[in-house]
């Protein structure tokens, strides 16, 4: 599913930078990052491999009013999968590029804060020439709840997730699984 791949991102995303109302102190930190990592999962039901490389730029911003204790993160992320089926060597690549924005955050009580964010950009994936199979853009509404542990750092264990809100032309799981594996199999 195409939203299978983004989702867990946008949680560690979430999870990783909590965020903040749009009334923010000067940057916690801006950083450039990049790197890569190698893994074996499923997709569409299929066994595959995973190689993945992905670099960015973020900054976090600590939220006026919360004693350090709530983040917002802007998140400009660039990431490439090549996904391998290992029983006969076929290959996607599967690229995202967007802008992830945390935007809001509601003080619930204690270290728990709800916050929504937006993450928008495009989802394309392509056989191993470059020739396009599918694409997604637009925009992916979240909203979350967090215990943000009262550590005074980013992060945080997620409490509840809403559904996310898709705005713009995305494909159903049924195409993006019929794309993956007429490709792969």
């Amino acid at each position: 599913m195409a939203r299978r791949w983004l989702l867990p991102l946008i949680a560690v995303l979430i999870g990783l930078l909590t965020a903040g109302v749009a009334q923010a102190a000067p940057p916690y930190t801006h950083e450039r990052y990049s790197g890569s990592d190698s893994f074996d999962d499923t997709i569409c039901g299929l066994a595959a491999h995973f190689d993945v490389e992905f670099s960015g730029v973020v900054t976090i911003r600590t939220v006026k009013g919360s004693d350090g204790q709530a983040f917002l993160a802007h998140d400009n992320y660039l990431t490439v999968e090549t996904v391998t089926n290992p029983a006969n060597g076929q290959q996607i690549v599967i690229r995202a590029n967007g802008v992830f924005l945390e935007q809001h955050a509601t003080h619930v009580s204690g270290n728990i804060w709800r916050f929504e964010a937006r993450d928008a950009g495009t989802f394309t994936i392509t056989d191993p020439a470059g020739h396009r199979l599918l694409r997604d853009r637009g925009v992916v509404v979240l909203g979350a709840v967090f215990d943000t542990l009262g550590d005074s750092q980013p992060g945080g264990v997620l409490v509840v997730e809403d559904p996310p809100v898709f705005h713009g032309p995305h494909s159903d799981d049924a195409t993006f699984c019929g794309v993956v594996l007429d490709q792969l199999t």
